[in-house]
C-alpha cells in the first residue's frame, strides 16, 4: 500500500496546487475507500496485512470495489479478467488438495497397521483423491476446450483473409 500510494503521490503531485496536501496516508485511504486487495491464491499462514504484504506466492491484485466507476468498456474487460482469475483460484485450490490427499494416502499407506489403519480409512483417502483428480481434470478440459475454440476462429480468419486476398 505504502509503495502503490507513493507512486501515486508523484503522479498527481504536478497537478496539485498544493502538493504537501497529498499525503502518502490520505492517499491510501482514498485507495482503501475506492478498492480492495484480494488474494486469488492462498498462502499459509495468512498474511498479518494485507495491504503491505507483496509476497507472489498469494497472486495480489488491486480491484476496484464498484466496477460503476469504470467506462462500460473497460468494466466488461475487468469482468472477465475477475472472471478469469476466479478459474484459476478454483483450479489452484483443486491441485493444492490433490497434493495434500495424496500425501496424506501415501502417509497413510507407509504407516504400520494398526486397528486405525483399516481399510474403509484407505477407500476413502483414494476416493477424496479420485474427486479431486476430477476436478482437476474438468478445469484442464475447460482450458483445452477454450484453446481449441480460440485456435479454430483463428483458423477462420486466416481462411477468410486468405480468400479475401485470392479475390
Amino acid at each position: 500500500m505504502s509503495k502503490l500510494a507513493q507512486e501515486a503521490r508523484d503522479e498527481l503531485s504536478p497537478y496539485v496546487k498544493q502538493p504537501e496536501t497529498l499525503t502518502p496516508e490520505a492517499i491510501a485511504n482514498k485507495i482503501k475507500l475506492l478498492s480492495q486487495r484480494k488474494s486469488y491464491l492462498s498462502g499459509n499462514p495468512a498474511p498479518s496485512d494485507p495491504f503491505e504484504n507483496a509476497d507472489a506466492a498469494y497472486m495480489w491484485r488491486w480491484e476496484v470495489s464498484s466496477l460503476d466507476l469504470l467506462p462500460q468498456n473497460e468494466s466488461k474487460m475487468v469482468k472477465r479478467a475477475q472472471k478469469n482469475r476466479r478459474k484459476l483460484q478454483s483450479f489452484h485450490k483443486s491441485i493444492t488438495g490433490l497434493v495434500d490427499a495424496i500425501d496424506k494416502a501415501s502417509a497413510w499407506a507407509k504407516a504400520p497397521p494398526k486397528a486405525a489403519n483399516t481399510t474403509a480409512a484407505g477407500e476413502k483417502l483414494v476416493a477424496k483423491i479420485i474427486e479431486l483428480d476430477a476436478k482437476v481434470s474438468k478445469f484442464e478440459g475447460e482450458e483445452e476446450i477454450a484453446r481449441l475454440k480460440l485456435k479454430s476462429k483463428a483458423d477462420e480468419a486466416a481462411a477468410k483473409e486468405a480468400e479475401r486476398k485470392k479475390k
